[in-house]
């Protein structure tokens, strides 16, 4: 593929790689530009730096990497048929050992303009998921690990538990849809019956935020939240939700009725954040490593990333099968 196509404004990636990239860039020195947009992004000396400890050693057909690359940029063909060039530009490939340390070096350090609690907090994950890759144990939240700080525990516990919440309440209005498509004029008004789906869905919902409210966390917003979901109207806390929605479901005239994204002659499909999933695959019993429930996918991910950068992926995955890693 030509570079021109490249960066044509109508070539297409996809989101949330763009996302993932410029939300770690920044934050580790990695690169600048005062901006979230990816294409402004420039990088630093930092990242200069980590790109030639990498790209050491690989000079397919007696061409240094970047100069393929430039030639690239300039209009050459990019010719994949080198072993040698895909290996250096292939995610796959484990990177040089001075390279893995010098990204380490950005995870722990930061960068000069990141908020001193991020790079500390950061440093800490990175301290547990290495105590996790060297002593696997099955974790709990009763079980606050060493590195971590009890108020950073008590964040990551009460985002599992406000993430819970709201796939559950995800779950709730699917239920509501269902019951608003199977009524005859697919509206359902307030105070009316709920089908029994409904109710359950209802009552998980005010669990959950019960369990939070219970952890004094300082968050207003989701404290707010989980005040109206533990309403004892079931009507008041069906109310507040499909308000809050006005995508799927929206209210009119005191009735639940259709709104622009309604689904009609299927169940509702699972609620899916593909893009930000919110907790990490936990391990089966047989596995001697678990996360307490519900506990971010990012630590999950940084644990892999620790792996990589220890040379001990393929190994785990060999151990644990790459299924854990699409899970």
């Amino acid at each position: 593929m030509e570079f021109k196509a490249v960066r044509h404004r109508s070539f297409y990636v996809s989101q949330p790689m763009r996302m993932g990239t410029t939300s770690a860039l920044q934050p580790l020195g990695l690169a600048a530009g005062g901006t979230r947009r990816f294409n402004a992004l420039e990088a630093t000396d930092t990242g200069r730096a980590v790109l030639r400890a990498a790209f050491q050693g690989y000079s397919p057909a007696n061409v240094p990497l970047v100069e393929h690359l430039l030639n690239w940029v300039r209009g050459a063909e990019l010719k994949l048929r080198s072993e040698r060039l895909i290996s250096a530009l292939s995610p796959r490939m484990a990177l040089e050992s001075e390279a893995c340390a010098a990204l380490r070096a950005c995870l722990q350090a930061g960068s000069a303009g990141e908020p001193s609690v991020d790079t500390r907090r950061r440093r800490a994950a990175l301290d547990w998921v290495d105590l996790s890759r060297r002593s696997p144990k099955r974790w709990a939240w009763a079980d606050r690990p060493d590195p971590i700080e009890p108020d950073h525990w008590h964040d990551l516990q009460a985002g599992a538990n406000l993430f819970a919440l709201r796939d559950q309440a995800l779950a709730l209005l699917d239920a509501v849809e269902v019951q608003v498509a199977a009524t005859p004029r697919e509206c359902l008004p307030m105070g009316a019956p709920l089908a029994q789906p409904v109710l359950v869905a209802l009552n998980g919902l005010r669990t959950l935020a019960g369990s939070f409210l219970d952890l004094n966390h300082a968050d207003p917003d989701a404290t707010d939240f989980c005040r109206q979901c533990v309403q004892l109207s079931d009507t008041a806390v069906l109310k507040h939700l499909v308000q809050r929605d006005g995508r799927v479901l929206r209210l009119a005239h005191n009735e639940v009725r259709p709104g622009g994204a309604f689904r009609r002659g299927a169940p509702p499909a699972p609620a899916d954040d593909a893009n930000e999933p919110s907790a990490a695959p936990q391990p089966s019993a047989m596995d001697t490593l678990a996360w307490p429930s519900g506990t971010s996918f990012r630590i999950h991910n940084l644990f892999l990333l620790n792996l990589d950068l220890h040379n001990e992926l393929d190994g785990w995955l060999q151990t644990h099968g790459r299924a854990r890693l699409d899970t």
